[in-house]
């Protein structure tokens, strides 16, 4: 799921002076008057895709999600940048000398890796400046005492404590056909029309389970039993149910699988310590910081498109098209 989510967390389209960049690379966003390339977003849209087959469509939404997260790195390495934590070009060059003495001890040179990698020296310095520099604010910020109460503050989250949940399910389009934006804003749509019928006492949750839900737990009122936050749903549905209070009904949630409305009505507490859990809280906090950071930096920031990718990024059909990976 954190490739999912980041899609490009290894790369970052900052421009660092001297890198060798070309005035002809094509610029596909600047960010406060710094360019995120053209190429930076086609080769990280085409890792996050692994070979895996799109149509135009799915393709053009997925890249425009990449290019924002990339607008998002540009933002944090900029923010980071003023607080004199970012990494400097003597770092970076560092970093070049000793990735070229382990490609030697290896009998290749820098030359045949970047070419294996599809890199040129400027992108690989944009990689290298990103991994340096984001490395080294996370390595301040992943402490075991950030860590311990990030664990505290979402305890049920990590602790092992497993839920009794329910759900109603509205299918994104008919059975067996690709998803358009127009059947993805009906489901939206109608989700939101029964979850405010649940909220205003009008119905159940298990009777709307049951007279509308498209899930084969429709029958049992929309109940799927007891899930852990990390199993057996799709991630995007247990983070969200995990959020939600008791008896509580969630905003509609966007899975691969359609469109959720969640709740949860029994609980059994866990026992884990956060150390037994460090992997995740790490996960977790990294990417909480990367949002936050760079949703506080685009308050201010001047973002400029180029022409060929200043369409609007509809929320939903964003959501729903990252979700595409997600049984990567």
């Amino acid at each position: 799921m954190m490739e999912m989510i980041f899609l490009a967390l290894t790369f970052v389209s900052f421009f660092v002076a001297d890198d060798g960049a070309k005035p002809r690379d094509e610029v596909a966003a600047t960010v406060n008057g710094s360019p995120v390339f053209s190429a930076d977003v086609e080769r990280e849209l085409a890792r996050a895709l692994r070979g895996q087959s799109v149509d135009d469509s799915t393709r053009a939404t997925l890249r425009d999600a990449t290019l924002q997260q990339l607008i998002d790195q540009q933002l944090i390495a900029q923010a980071l940048m003023r607080q004199k934590e970012w990494a400097s070009n003597q770092d970076v060059d560092l970093e070049l000398s000793r990735l070229e003495k382990r490609l030697g001890a290896r009998g290749q040179s820098l030359e045949d890796f970047l070419s294996a990698k599809k890199l040129d020296r400027a992108a690989l310095r944009r990689q290298l400046v990103w991994q340096v520099g984001w490395g080294r604010y996370l390595e301040k910020q992943l402490t075991d005492e950030h860590l311990e109460k990030y664990f505290q503050s979402h305890l049920r989250e990590y602790d092992g404590t497993r839920i009794r949940v329910a759900q109603v399910l509205i299918r994104v389009g008919a059975a067996g056909s690709s998803p358009d934006d127009k059947s993805r804003e009906e489901a939206m749509a109608k989700a939101k029309q029964i979850r405010e019928e649940i909220v205003a006492g009008k119905i159940t949750f298990a009777d709307a389970a049951a007279k509308y839900s498209t899930g084969p737990s429709a029958k049992t009122g929309g109940d799927l039993g007891f899930i852990g936050r990390r199993e057996p749903m799709p991630e995007v549905f247990s983070k969200a149910a995990f959020q939600l209070e008791k008896n509580a009904v969630s905003e509609p949630v966007v899975s691969s699988f359609g469109v959720h409305l969640i709740q949860w009505t029994e609980s059994k507490p866990g026992q884990k310590t956060w150390f037994d859990v460090r992997g995740d809280l790490e996960e977790d906090v990294t990417q909480d910081l990367f949002q936050g950071l760079a949703k506080r930096e685009r308050m201010n920031a001047k973002i400029e498109r180029s022409e060929e990718h200043t369409s609007e990024l509809q929320s939903l059909a964003y959501l729903v098209c990252r979700l595409l990976l997600e049984k990567k």
